[in-house]
């Protein structure tokens, strides 16, 4: 959807409600066109296919108690949407697009009526532009009913389309489920074939190089913790739209079959970005998942052959022996992470320099993990996949106390992040905080962690010594400020120490002479500025490092007499 539908920021399947219809609960939030907020969308999609062969996919709006409104959004009605898609041919088709929706807002509904007429024209030019030149093999299923669960995925014939349906191939669900056997044995103290060893640790992530008995290629395993629900993490890992968004590596992945709902098998098609100077990769994998007893959740993909999915040409077909994620809840917000992969690249790159160079990557995922998915609003998580109830968000923003002046002296034990661990901006990155997508002149980095937040959840400053402000996250501001609040705290007496203070005689200050004032006023002045002059601009040398100093020394001339 974000492919062809160039206003669409993200969309994610909140529930999936039943395979046959192709039912499913969406959450779609949409690009903010300046100066109106973005528009998101909460809404139940079905599809159904009639006898002529037509298919109709429909949306309309619905509520789901996991999904309130956000206050960043503006939350719009969808009355119905969908489209209506008649073959003519055996590579043509007739698309009906029909649109009626209650944007709400402050924007009038005429001005939108005279608006809308464009963004239908351009979306199916799109449709044109991205999908008339495909192989027949990519076009639209044709109206017939499904392979039956018997049949070998081998037998299929390699001129039946490839648009994803509910096969139910026994063959394809023992081969995910030989997959998580071997991600298993893998990552087990006994495993038997590999010899792991410790190689480099970074911030918590520890990467291991593993040598396969009778392979070339080394396997590669990561472990590191992740400070999100694993449920949450398994479903980012397991949803191909967010496979570009945390590896950076990968182009494209789409669904060429699904196989299983309880196991979530599918059989998928990656393609891999190109390193200069050798061609590009692609993978077909068939991807399964396991939950363990203990909670943790297994997801292994290897490689497979499918008809529909021949070599490509511009691509070397790489071979996945065993590549996956075994995500084991330690809270309910944090989860350990093994990250396992030994594959055979392929081509002319010898295996060594591969072995040598793929030590990074694995480190670099983890760490994107936490920049991407830590301290985020969970609301993607469903009650069925994490089996717990969602806690509430932190309003940081409300949390912050807006009076609360915070000086250099609060970065004395802080870590700032260098600007080269800042999140990238790209245009659909998300608000660290919020998970909003900002506009372009309201995404910042904060100074302190590196994140990218919105406008409204970077309110704040720290003033440095050199006169310069930091803008800091709501987040960072919040613990800063109990941070140093705990530390006031501490020092100032409890009510115990309290009953041992004494009182004392308060002293006052009176002038000796009024020649020696003056002679005050001038000397400690002239010294004190010229100990801190700095080359600043006139307004503050004179505020400063005259007047102020004037004032100290006037009454540093003041004698102590008791009362």
């Amino acid at each position: 959807m974000t492919t062809f539908d160039d206003m669409t920021a993200t969309c994610k399947v909140i529930q999936v409600v039943d395979a046959a219809t192709k039912t499913s609960i969406r959450y779609v939030q949409a690009k903010p066109v300046f100066p109106t907020s973005a528009r998101d969308f909460l809404v139940v999609t079905s599809e159904k296919r009639l006898n002529d062969g037509t298919i109709a996919i429909a949306s309309r709006s619905i509520t789901h108690e996991s999904t309130p409104e956000d206050k960043h959004f503006v939350r719009a009605h969808t009355h119905v949407s969908g489209y209506i898609i008649r073959p003519l041919g055996e590579d043509e088709c007739e698309v009906t697009l029909i649109v009626h929706m209650d944007l709400g807002g402050m924007l009038p509904a005429v001005v939108i009526n005279i608006l809308a007429v464009d963004s239908p024209v351009k979306l199916l030019k799109r449709f044109r532009e991205l999908y008339n030149t495909r192989k027949s093999s990519r076009s639209i299923r044709p109206a017939v009913s499904p392979s039956p669960p018997s049949l070998s995925p081998v037998s299929r014939s390699a001129g039946e389309p490839s648009l994803p349906f509910m096969s139910g191939s026994k063959e394809y669900i023992q081969h995910g489920a030989e997959g998580v056997r071997i991600l298993l044995d893998k990552a087990s103290a006994t495993c038997t074939d590999t010899t792991w060893n410790e190689v480099k640790s970074s911030e918590g992530i520890t990467v291991y190089r593993g040598v396969v008995e009778g392979s070339d290629w080394n396997a590669v395993m990561a472990k590191g913790v992740i400070n999100c629900p694993a449920g949450f993490l398994a479903e980012i890992l397991q949803d191909i739209a967010e496979m570009t968004t945390f590896d950076e590596m990968t182009a494209s992945c789409r669904v060429v079959e699904l196989v299983d709902l309880p196991t979530k098998t599918s059989v998928r098609y990656a393609q891999a970005k190109p390193v200069f100077p050798t061609l590009a990769r692609d993978f077909v994998v068939i991807t399964s998942e396991k939950r363990l007893e203990d909670g943790t959740i297994a997801i292994a993909s290897r490689s497979i052959e499918h008809p529909t999915v021949p070599e490509a040409k511009g691509f070397v077909r790489a071979h996945t022996h065993i590549s996956g994620y075994l995500v084991k809840p330690l809270a309910d917000t944090q989860c350990e992470v093994t990250l396992i992969v030994h594959m055979d690249l392929g081509g002319m790159l010898p295996a060594v320099v591969i072995n040598i160079l793929a030590v990074d990557s694995p480190l670099k995922l983890l760490k994107r993990f936490r920049t991407l998915y830590e301290n985020r609003v969970y609301k993607s998580i469903s009650s069925s996949s994490s089996g717990h109830d969602e806690e509430e968000p932190i309003d940081y923003h409300a949390a912050v106390k807006p009076h609360q002046r915070l000086g250099p002296q609060v970065l004395k034990d802080v870590h700032v992040a260098p600007k080269s661990d800042y999140d990238h901006k790209t245009k659909d990155s998300h608000c660290y905080l919020c998970d909003s997508v900002p506009i372009f002149i309201h995404r910042h980095n904060c100074r302190i962690c590196g994140h990218i937040v919105c406008g409204n959840c970077s309110t704040h400053r720290i003033h440095t010594n050199s006169w310069k402000t930091m803008r800091t996250c709501d987040k960072c501001v919040l613990e800063l400020q109990q941070n140093e609040n705990q530390a006031k705290a501490a020092t100032s007496p409890t009510s115990e120490q309290k009953s041992d203070i004494t009182v004392q005689a308060v002293t006052k200050r009176t002038p000796k002479t009024q020649s020696m004032l003056a002679w005050g006023v001038i000397s400690s002045g002239a010294l004190l500025s010229s100990a801190v002059w700095t080359n600043e601009s006139i307004i503050i040398t004179l505020a400063f490092f005259v007047l102020l100093p004037i004032l100290i020394g006037y009454f540093l001339q003041w004698e102590e007499v008791s009362p």
